[in-house]
């Protein structure tokens, strides 16, 4: 069993190293097919970790953050997970702001982008 995990461990570094050089080369060329290379690399290192743990847990029968090396692991892990999780985030919001974008100036190609506030005019109220 110790042989598993150390080859659990040496699949997650390895897939974590591509993982990090696979986002260098993206964010160097800005090539989305690149990036969604990188993000499902980084999945796969993510579920890697998440076995490793469990596997660490199993064998020693209690939570695998005790020793300082099954806390780095651990951090690394929620480190994973919460820039995936981040990631696919921002990636959503920023859909959704160009799908905005793209439907505003639809409606109103005067507007470019501009959120819809009357145009700028006033409007007066009557309160009695």
């Amino acid at each position: 069993m110790k042989e598993l995990t150390f080859l659990l461990f040496q699949a997650i570094l390895g897939t974590t190293f591509i993982a990090t050089a696979t986002y260098l080369v993206y964010f160097i060329n800005q090539n989305n097919q690149i990036r969604k290379i990188a993000r499902i690399i980084m999945v796969v290192s993510g579920i890697a970790q998440t076995l490793y743990i469990l596997l660490r847990f199993v064998l020693a029968g209690h939570t695998p953050i005790t020793s300082q090396h099954e806390a780095v692991v651990f951090f690394a892990w929620a480190t994973t997970w919460a820039y995936l999780s981040f990631q696919e985030q921002i990636h959503q919001t920023a859909t959704e702001r160009q799908r905005e974008k793209a439907i505003g100036n639809k409606r109103n190609p005067a507007m470019n982008g501009q959120p819809d506030t009357l145009q700028g005019r006033q409007q007066s109220v009557d309160i009695f």
